[in-house]
């Protein structure tokens, strides 16, 4: 009985750090692929800025 506690315990534990070590590397290709998000926005000139108001042409026009 023993025996299959620390066979559980083991596998446990070598779940939880396989699930550790998924998480770092996730979170590290994340900032890797915000960073370059980041700079391909800063190097971007097509950008064209959105209008902040919109005129509707038919507002105030009087049939």
């Amino acid at each position: 009985m023993q025996a299959l506690l620390v066979i559980l315990g083991v596998i446990g534990a070598v779940a939880l750090a396989l699930l550790l070590v998924w998480r770092v590397l996730a979170t590290i290709q994340a900032r890797r692929a915000f960073a370059k998000l980041e700079k391909e926005q800063q190097n971007a000139k097509c950008v064209v800025p959105y209008p902040t108001t919109f005129m509707n042409p038919m507002y105030g026009v009087k049939t």
